[in-house]
């Protein structure tokens, strides 16, 4: 029969058993633990990280493209005011060039062939031809060439020379005056000259 030590040997070998076998089930189970709560603190910071990331290239890309729009819209205001330079140049050149035609030997003859021409639309015995100040020289000279009885006058509006015809019973007037005709190139010039801005 086993002594009484034996039998508490026996059962603290037994009770050293259970608690080595607890221990090592909870240090198993503790570490399950550790391990899935390392899983889910690292997968919550990738998703936050994620998220950051994203935002942040959201970002860039909303400064980069109001950036690129600042530029195009810079560059297009560069070239609005470049073609506007061009244009003037242009025009300035042209007036130039008309200035020196109303002081040539063919401006007169010109001026028979518009007046005859704006007579020809307005046909009535109250037409009122108008000229700058600087071609009344001519009136004579218009009255014979394209035998009318019209009146003449002078408009101080009109710059470079031509004229312009007013007929009061129709209500309609003519204009083939130099500046008219050179205003009216502009459109056909931003159209044409190959500086339009798209």
């Amino acid at each position: 029969m086993p002594d009484e030590s034996t039998k508490t040997s026996k059962f603290l070998e037994a009770i050293n058993k259970y608690a080595k076998e607890q221990r090592d089930k909870l240090n198993s189970e503790a570490e399950k633990i550790r391990k899935e709560e390392e899983i889910r603190i690292e997968d919550e910071m990738l998703g936050n990280a994620y998220k950051l990331i994203q935002r942040e290239m959201a970002e860039m890309k909303t400064e980069i493209s109001r950036e690129y729009s600042n530029r195009e819209m810079e560059g297009r205001r560069k070239l609005f005011e470049r073609r506007s330079e061009i244009m003037d140049e242009v025009f300035d050149k042209a007036r130039e060039r008309l200035i020196e035609f109303t002081k040539s030997d063919s401006y007169e003859k010109f001026l028979k062939d518009v007046v005859c021409s704006v007579l020809e639309i307005l046909n009535g015995s109250d037409l009122v031809l108008y000229l700058r100040s600087e071609d009344k020289r001519f009136v004579d000279a218009l009255k014979s060439s394209c035998k009318t009885q019209c009146e003449f006058s002078v408009d101080d509006s009109i710059r470079l020379g031509g004229v312009k015809g007013y007929s009061k019973s129709q209500g309609v007037i003519v204009d083939e005056t130099l500046d008219a005709r050179l205003e009216d190139q502009r459109e056909w010039f931003v159209e044409n000259s190959g500086l339009i801005l798209r």
